[in-house]
Parts: structure tokens; C-alpha cells; sequence
């Protein structure tokens, strides 16, 4: 009895926070204030709320969290997210429009998505990167984070990642339709360029940050 109540507050404490936001997709996020709590964060756009489905889901997930914590993952995914937003605001370079650099914004945001989800060594460190990422975008502009969390682009780069994840130039079509330029393959080349270099970029910082495999 003493251990299971024990079992029980350990895992009050581990879902006492929750991030507020995620992207189109079933999300645990790590607190970035204080990743020694998590909670199952709500599915973005509906706000419903997810449930971990039994006893023995919840086992795993807090035994998960204890090996990536141990390892020293979880602090370097903090590190990571911290990388991510320094390269983010990069692309505000001169002589573009408002509507590009948002357009750019959005596109960065899910490259650092799709690449963190690619490389870190689990989902919930890939996660918890991703969610420090968000969060410092949010403490450096308020918003361009809102523009971000209800932005439409982000949806349709999901469902073009879903037909071909790695294919630039579906997330050029899809650019290049935002600006109303939908035939301009010029812009299409440029942008699957844009998209590959800041893959590329998180990939490096992902590199950086020599993560442990579990």
C-alpha cells in the first residue's frame, strides 16, 4: 500500500505542469521551466485534452523520463531548443515583406519539428526540444509565437509531409501558393532550399548537443 501511494505521488508531481500548445499532433511536452514535470499537453487547434490510457502507459513514460533525465538528455534538449530560437530569427533578413517573413517563420518552425523528430534519440526528448524551442520564441516575441500557434501553413506542411516528408519542394509549392505565386518555380526552388538549409542547421545543433542513446 505504502508503495503504491508512493508510485501514485510520483506521478502527480510528474504531470503537475503542462505546456500549453501543440502542433496538429498527439504531443507530451516537458515543462521548460521545470523538466522534472510533464503532463500530456492538449492537442493543438481542439483543445482536447489527451489521456494516458493505463496504469502501465504511465509507467513507461516515467521510467522513460527517468533514463533521459539521468543520461543528461533532458538538459540538453533544453540546450537544443535554446539553439533552434537563436537560428529561428535568423531569417529576418532585409528586403522581404511582412507576409514572407511570417511565411518563413512558419516554415522554420516546422523544419525544427520535423528535424528534432528525425534525430534526437526518443520522441520525448525530440518533444521537450521542440517545446523549449516554442517557448523561447514566445519570451523573445509574444507575437510572432501567437502568429505561429495559429497559423494555417503549419497544417498544410503536415499534410504534405504526410505524402513525402523529405521532398523540399512540396513545402515550395506550398510557400510559393502563400505568397500567391502558385506557378513560380523560381520561388519553389528557393524555398525547398530555405527549408534544406535550416533542416540542415538543426541537424548540426542536434550534432552539438551529442545526445545519449537510450
Amino acid at each position: 500500500m505504502t508503495l503504491l501511494l508512493l508510485l501514485s505521488c510520483t506521478c502527480f508531481c510528474f504531470f503537475l505542469y503542462v505546456s500549453e500548445y501543440c502542433f496538429n499532433k498527439n504531443i507530451m511536452f516537458v515543462n521548460t521551466s521545470d523538466d522534472s514535470d510533464i503532463k500530456i499537453a492538449p492537442d493543438f487547434g481542439t483543445g482536447n485534452a489527451l489521456s494516458v490510457k493505463n496504469e502501465e502507459e504511465t509507467e513507461e513514460i516515467v521510467y522513460e523520463y527517468s533514463i533521459h533525465k539521468e543520461n543528461g538528455n533532458m538538459d540538453k534538449a533544453h540546450i537544443l531548443g535554446q539553439k533552434l530560437m537563436d537560428s529561428f530569427f535568423e531569417c529576418n533578413v532585409p528586403g522581404i515583406s511582412e507576409t514572407e517573413l511570417y511565411n518563413r517563420y512558419f516554415l522554420f518552425t516546422f523544419a525544427a519539428d520535423i528535424c528534432t523528430e528525425d534525430h534526437c534519440p526518443a520522441m520525448l526528448v525530440s518533444q521537450t526540444a521542440f517545446n523549449v524551442f516554442l517557448d523561447n520564441i514566445r519570451s523573445a516575441s509574444p507575437d510572432i509565437y501567437e502568429r505561429i500557434v495559429k497559423s494555417t501553413p503549419y497544417s498544410l506542411y503536415l499534410l504534405a509531409s504526410r505524402k513525402s516528408r523529405y521532398d523540399a519542394s512540396e513545402y515550395g509549392k506550398i510557400f510559393a501558393e502563400l505568397l500567391d505565386l502558385p506557378s513560380d518555380e523560381a520561388t519553389i526552388k528557393s524555398i525547398a532550399a530555405l527549408y534544406n538549409d535550416y533542416y540542415d542547421i538543426c541537424c548540426r545543433h542536434i550534432k552539438e548537443c551529442q545526445f545519449v542513446s537510450a
